[in-house]
Order: structure tokens, then C-alpha cells, then sequence
């Protein structure tokens, strides 16, 4: 099911700028026993990213609406919201200022998952291409999705379930979807995302959880060096939680138990 501005369509005017030139954001949220789960933590990066790119939205309380009739009485969907700066006149790249934000809501299945990937762990290899940086883009989840949809696609023909991404000055940043973790010991290492990246929602999420329990969680540069000195690795994002890494290239890893502990709290939190 699908909403384009409260009606019931899955067609969007061809002048809409989201469509021309990926001009808007999006948010995918998790929805369990026709629930949205950390919802406001969704709002709130809608809301960053529409000041940072001066989308003048404000039916946040529609949205949220909406959302919820969306989750209905699911017992567990995805909903992804769309927000574009919406449909203009004239051609180019310019916008006016006096646009009239377009959102879409709609419905999703909830998408399987890699077997055992929760418990055994994923494989995953690092990116032959690099991210740009764009401090202005950065954290947001913006339109502009061309870069990870090559990384995808670069993960799927090395044969891999994700692909860790470095931007041009060295510095590991993300997966094509998920956000990444270093373990050491009893303490957590997160790329710092001022320069490249989404910052995810469970991202925030785990950091507090750690936090929670005591550990030391820091978000600083990570590059090459760090990633290969970490005891082990997870990925996070809203849909799959916490999944470890088994695998990097060509070296194993070992699922450390600070992750199974990390996972059992989020599945307590959830």
C-alpha cells in the first residue's frame, strides 16, 4: 500500500524533484504488532536533514498518521516514509523556495534475512570504490542513493551479505546499509559519520545500550589499521539489529561475547 500526500496511489507528478533529481529524504521504519518502533528517533533526522536541505516540511503530524495506519494491524512491516521538496515548474537544478513538499508513505513485507545471520554471522569484504565526503549530506538519509546502490551491487557479485565502505581519505565509515562496529575487549569503536554516512537510528540506539551497561563506547576516525587490530565487527541497522561479521575478506572472525550480550539487551528494548 502506498499514499502519495493521504490518497491511495503509486503515482508521483514527473516534475516532482524527488523524482527528477533525488531532491528529498526517506526513512524506513520498523513496525512490530502494528507499532512503529523509535519512531521519534525517525522524525528527528527527518527533521535535520529537511533543515539541512531547506525542505520547508511541516505536516509531521499527518506523517505520523499516516505511518500508524500504514502499520495498521501488522504483525511486523516495514514503512518508508518520503519526503521530496516536491513538484516544480521549471527546469534545473535551482529551486524557487516556494515548493510544496510532497510526502509518500507506504507499506512493505518485512524482507528475509541471510540464514544464521544473527547468530553465526555474516561475511562481508571492503569496497574497491570509495565514499565521497560531504559534511552537509552527511548523517542524513537523503535520495542520493546511486553510491550505495553500486555498493550493493558490488556486494552481490563478490558474493558477500554487506560491504564495508572508506571514504577517499582512508577512514571506514559504513556498510552499504548498516552501520559498523568495532569490538576491543569490553569496549566499542563506531566510525564517526561528520564527513560520510547515515547515522543510523539503531546505531544511536546501541550506543546507548552500551552506555547502559557500563561499557565504553567511543565514536572517533576508524581506519584500515583498527578494523583489522578489532577482536570483532557488527553491522546495525533498524530491520536486521545487531548482525556480527565472520567474516572480513578473507580473515575469520570470532563472535565475541560482548556482541551476543548487546543483542540479547536490544531484543529485551525491542
Amino acid at each position: 500500500m502506498t499514499w502519495v500526500n493521504g490518497h491511495a496511489t503509486t503515482s508521483v507528478d514527473v516534475t516532482d524533484r524527488g523524482l527528477q533529481y533525488g531532491d528529498g529524504l526517506f526513512e524506513t521504519v520498523t513496525c512490530v504488532d502494528g507499532e512503529p518502533r523509535w519512531l521519534a528517533a525517525h522524525l528527528a533526522r527527518l527533521r535535520l536533514g529537511c533543515e539541512r536541505l531547506r525542505i520547508p516540511f511541516r505536516d509531521y503530524d499527518l506523517l505520523v498518521d499516516e505511518i500508524g495506519h500504514a502499520a495498521g494491524a501488522q504483525s511486523r512491516a516495514i514503512v518508508k516514509i518520503i519526503v521530496t521538496r516536491g513538484n516544480s515548474a521549471a527546469r534545473g537544478y535551482a529551486f524557487a523556495g516556494d515548493e510544496t513538499p510532497t510526502r509518500i508513505v507506504s507499506r512493505h513485507e518485512w524482507p528475509s534475512e541471510p540464514a544464521d545471520a544473527r547468530t553465526r554471522g555474516i561475511a562481508v569484504v571492503t569496497a574497491r570504490r570509495t565514499m565521497p565526503a560531504d559534511p552537509t549530506l552527511a548523517g542524513i538519509k537523503h535520495l542520493n542513493r546511486l553510491d550505495n546502490v553500486l555498493a550493493a551491487r558490488e556486494a552481490t557479485e563478490r558474493g558477500v551479505d554487506e560491504i564495508l565502505r572508506f571514504d577517499e581519505g582512508g577512514r571506514l565509515i559504513c556498510g552499504s546499509m548498516t552501520n559498523v562496529f568495532l569490538v576491543r575487549g569490553e569496549s566499542l569503536l563506531t566510525p564517526a559519520l561528520d564527513r560520510a554516512g547515515v547515522c543510523g537510528v539503531m546505531r544511536d540506539r546501541v550506543l546507548r545500550l552500551a552506555e547502559e551497561g557500563g561499557r565504553i563506547a567511543q565514536v572517533k576516525d576508524v581506519d584500515g589499521p583498527d578494523l583489522r587490530a578489532a577482536e570483532g565487527v557488527f553491522l546495525t541497522n533498524v530491520r536486521v539489529g545487531i548482525w556480527p561479521v565472520q567474516r572480513i575478506d578473507d580473515r575469520e572472525l570470532q563472535v565475541p561475547a560482548l556482541v551476543r550480550q548487546l543483542q540479547e539487551q536490544l531484543d529485551r528494548h525491542a
